[in-house]
């Protein structure tokens, strides 16, 4: 008897020392419910970013108002999300955790839903509504990585990252097709009546503010940001670190800076496409409907591959590996399509655009969960949010020097000219450029998981923990 007291008193301690070491952990069946709730938030975000997107020229055709406040509204939503990570979300995220800041965000988004209500009194309000959009949307997005650290486990974080990023661009497809219900053919005639016209614009925004406001509000009153317990040993783990420390982290950290050049670069890509396809593809004769089928093989195709992408990173752990292959994949799928452009073969043109989607778009399938993983303990909505910020500024630039090099169609000008193809093609080697380029990043990334390395050092003791039960 003796003996045995002194054998369970080992096992007490070795239990105790495994089970600080390891924490306890516990995966909830309701985090699907938690991330469907989530990409619900997101896909409303992204939604409000497109809705007066396609009204752009009755803006300027009908209502008479001046272009650059009309882009002051896609202006403010681009340029803000980089103060606003750094300055509001970081800080946020740090001070009171993931609901806050997300509930926060959702509440931005409601105002900019209202301030377009002052459509008919006030234009430049109502396009101000922009200056609250640029805030919420960093307070929202760069939520998904802390999202897939804080409710799943380690083979499910890449499939959690890709789904809560690839439901942003659908939201947009739904914001350009919102417009349908409330706006007439007639309504983009330049002799139009105005009064009619804006009471078009009114309804649009009024169904969209009920709608929307009461879709977001409906998301934060069953979403919570985070479970009671963690369900890995890395979400126990996370570093509590200052903001500013996280970021030096970050810099310092040369793996985190490859990967997030490699992510930012085919995401500027991604996004430059989805803006300037049109104004690529109608130099070489192809019609509007080719444009209309060439974006829909393009999202469709690319959503697939995002969601392919981050299976295959969940199953097999070769982030880098997925990564180089996405970029190398973008490189010719690029090729390809300029190749098809001077083909006018339709067909190959929407398979071109499908490859094209299928690579530039499966880069959010790893890209932010590689991201994380190298740049671990830091929190995940720093290295998230930061890699977000630099692709939103890299899309920027990549948009405004594309916008330079295609210039304006001159009344009278022939659309299918050398002149306008040459334009297209120096807009196709920019591409070229930034992928050949985030292929140079990928290849000198390493493939050092450390969350998944630290999930793997707790699955192992709770193991130890069970067969010491048994015994």
């Amino acid at each position: 008897q003796s003996t045995w007291g002194i054998i369970e008193r080992q096992i007490n301690l070795m239990l105790d020392e495994k089970l600080k070491s390891s924490g306890e952990t516990k995966l909830y069946t309701r985090r699907w419910l938690m991330l469907g709730l989530f990409m619900a938030m997101v896909f409303v975000n992204g939604t409000i970013m497109a809705m007066f997107s396609p009204l752009n020229a009755i803006f300027v055709n009908v209502l008479k108002e001046d272009v650059l406040i009309v882009n002051l509204n896609a202006m403010l939503m681009v340029v803000l999300y980089i103060p606003a990570t750094f300055l509001i979300a970081n800080f946020l995220f740090k001070k009171f955790g993931t609901y806050i800041t997300v509930f926060i965000g959702c509440l931005c988004d409601i105002c900019c839903l209202l301030m377009r209500l002052t459509i008919r009194k006030s234009f430049l309000l109502a396009m101000g509504g922009g200056l609250f959009y640029g805030i919420a949307q960093p307070l929202i997005l760069n939520a998904n990585a802390d999202i897939a650290s804080n409710w799943f486990d380690t083979d499910e974080r890449a499939i959690a990252v890709s789904l809560g990023a690839m439901v942003g661009p659908l939201g947009g497809g739904f914001g350009f097709a919102f417009h349908f219900f409330f706006i007439d053919k007639t309504d983009n005639d330049p002799y139009a009546d105005v009064e009619v016209v804006k009471g078009h614009i009114f309804n649009l925004c009024l169904y969209g503010a009920i709608i929307f406001s009461a879709a977001l509000l409906l998301a934060l009153v069953l979403f919570r940001g985070k479970p009671p317990i963690p369900p890995t040993l890395s979400a126990i783990k996370q570093s509590d670190e200052p903001v500013c420390v996280s970021l030096k982290s970050l810099v310092t950290n040369r793996n985190y800076m490859f990967i997030m050049n490699a992510f930012a670069l085919v995401y500027a890509c991604l996004t430059t496409f989805s803006q300037e396809v049109a104004l690529v593809v109608a130099p070489f004769g192809f019609e509007s409907t080719d444009n209309a089928i060439l974006g829909i093989m393009f999202a469709a195709v690319g959503l697939a591959g995002a969601f392919i992408v981050a299976t295959i990173v969940s199953k097999t752990k070769r982030h880098r590996m997925v990564l180089t292959v996405v970029c190398l994949g973008g490189l010719i799928a690029t090729c390809f399509l300029t190749t098809v452009l001077f083909l006018h073969n339709s067909a190959l043109l929407y398979v071109g655009g499908g490859l094209l989607g299928l690579f530039v778009m499966g880069v959010l399938g790893v890209g932010i969960d590689f991201a994380c993983e190298a740049s671990y303990p830091v929190a995940g909505n720093n290295a998230g949010g930061c890699i977000m910020a630099y692709s939103q500024m890299l899309a920027f630039i990549q948009i405004i020097v594309s916008s330079l090099v295609i210039t304006k169609l001159d009344e009278g000008e022939n659309p299918v000219s050398t002149k306008r193809q040459r334009e297209a093609l120096i807009t196709c080697t920019i591409f070229m450029g930034s992928m050949v380029t985030a292929l140079g990043f990928a290849v000198f990334t390493i493939n050092d998981l450390r969350k998944t390395r630290i999930d793997k050092e707790g699955q192992d003791g709770q193991k130890m923990i069970e067969q010491l039960l048994i015994f």
